[in-house]
């Protein structure tokens, strides 16, 4: 557990911690990926207990990357460049060129060169956006389904998620954010649950 964030066994139930600072910021942050595949939900939109709420396990894919935390508007931004490699075992970090602009510019004006992932953190909101040879901008609300289209390259692809479950706890220096999810992209599903965490870098 980095910076002493907690989020195993996190829930969706009860009141979590969503700090704001008084002014807009921007800070230099790890962010850590935990991501478990998971059996597609055919019950009710409610995530089971030990599918959607229970702690990482066996299977899971953990990474580490370097990003910028920007707050503003009353959102918490997380921007990171890379790609998964092909083993799912680690982060590619690319160049951390551009990351001196802050991540919410980054969403307003369509990126900077290579890819970006900007994750958008609202208290009942979860937002990916992607610039690059893969663009999306895909949203998670609890217990909701959202449509996209997503872009590799100029290839469109409709995207439809289900959130079975989504909190995030965010304090001073430090944050964690969870999702679980249904999701179809084209004619592939996929279920799982994505855990990130992030820490301010010296």
């Amino acid at each position: 557990m980095h910076g002493g964030v907690h989020c195993e066994g996190g829930g969706s139930r009860g009141a979590k911690p969503f700090w704001l600072a008084d002014a807009p910021f921007e800070k230099r942050v790890r962010i850590e990926m935990r991501r478990v595949e998971l059996k597609p939900s055919t019950e009710s939109r409610e995530p089971k207990a030990s599918e959607a709420s229970g702690p990482m396990d066996d299977g899971e894919t953990i990474a580490q990357i370097s990003g910028v935390w920007v707050q503003r508007d009353g959102a918490h931004y997380l921007r990171h460049a890379g790609e998964w490699e092909q083993s799912g075992s680690t982060y590619l970090e690319d160049s951390s060129a551009g990351f001196a602009r802050g991540v919410a510019d980054l969403a307003e004006d369509g990126g900077g060169e290579g890819d970006q992932t900007i994750w958008k953190i609202e208290p009942s909101q979860l937002t990916m956006i992607r610039h690059g040879i893969v663009r999306w901008n895909l949203r998670f609300r609890e217990s909701m389904t959202t449509n996209c289209t997503a872009f590799f390259g100029d290839a469109p692809m409709p995207v439809r998620v289900t959130t079975r479950q989504l909190w995030a706890v965010i304090e001073a220096n430090r944050g964690c954010v969870q999702v679980a999810w249904d999701a179809q992209f084209g004619e592939d599903a996929q279920s799982a649950r994505l855990q990130l965490r992030f820490w301010e870098s010296d």
